[in-house]
């Protein structure tokens, strides 16, 4: 009958000590396509036993029928139909799946089992280039594999882009305005230096012999303008509150030398150069 195909399918595992064995083999078993093929030949391996047990083709039939539709409806499996199904697995979706599930799919258990039992050899259809591709990218988690382990895999990602999404942010506005900080710091050496000569701060960068009053940088999106006392601001955006941003070098004199201090306007501490901060 076909519970000897499940009695002798279970024996199989005991007999080939799969439960010892994944046990000492565990850190490899997460491994993509190693740990889910692994368990796919455990599969193919126990069925064996199973078709050993088996009286006739149709107990085989009969127990993998019963797998697929139910104890109630495996009487109703097109058999033939079911197995033409094989030509089918060759697809994307169902590649992928299968490459990450520790379980083949059961119209090929069925045609390998079923050869078996007639003492041939069976080619089953190559499955999809990028399925394979793809699959090297998904760790198995868990028992069963398949799309537990996507969507384990598919969180760690959501995790992991959660945080490096939001810190790759911070790293690019931290550097156009390190960018920005160059620019205005070129200009308070020219400050220093006519403010040693005149005794006076420049009005504007025009006092400084510029064309324009504004040094402005379409890249950094960004301009730089002198301001009262020396005061120079770069002009980095409009914050969403709709207030002008500013990275503002600011001079002072101690003993006759000009020294300068920089701080933001309206900007977030940490996408301040450190100079600033």
């Amino acid at each position: 009958s076909a519970v000897d195909f499940y009695i002798g399918h279970e024996l199989g595992h005991i007999h080939r000590n799969h439960l010892l064995w994944s046990f000492f083999i565990l850190p490899s078993s997460i491994l993509p396509l190693l740990g889910a093929a692994l368990r796919r030949a455990e599969e193919y391996t126990c069925d064996r036993y199973g078709v050993a047990c088996c009286q006739s083709e149709d107990d085989i039939k009969a127990a993998i029928s019963a797998i697929a539709a139910g104890d109630t409806r495996w009487k109703s499996i097109n058999v033939d139909a079911y197995l033409a199904q094989i030509s089918e697995t060759n697809g994307f979706w169902m590649s992928f799946n299968e490459l990450i599930s520790d379980y083949p799919w059961l119209t090929k258990r069925m045609a390998a089992a079923l050869a078996m039992n007639e003492g041939r050899e069976i080619n089953h259809p190559s499955r999809h280039a990028f399925a394979w591709f793809l699959s090297l990218f998904v760790p198995r988690f868990g028992s069963g594999g398949g799309m537990v382990s996507l969507m384990i895999t598919i969180a760690i990602v959501g995790i992991l882009a959660a945080v490096a999404i939001p810190a790759y942010q911070d790293y690019v506005q931290k550097a156009r305005y390190t960018e920005v900080y160059i620019d205005a710091e070129a200009v308070s050496k020219e400050v220093t230096e006519y403010a040693v000569v005149n005794q006076a701060w420049p009005e504007s960068l025009q006092t400084l012999g510029y064309s324009e009053n504004y040094i402005s940088n379409a890249t950094q999106s960004s301009q730089i303008a002198i301001y009262e006392n020396g005061v120079i601001g770069a002009q980095v955006g409009i914050n969403e509150e709709g207030k002008e941003q500013y990275i503002v070098l600011e001079p002072y004199v101690e003993e006759g030398n000009v020294y300068w201090s920089c701080y933001g306007e309206n900007l977030l501490v940490k996408h301040l150069p450190s100079e600033c901060q």
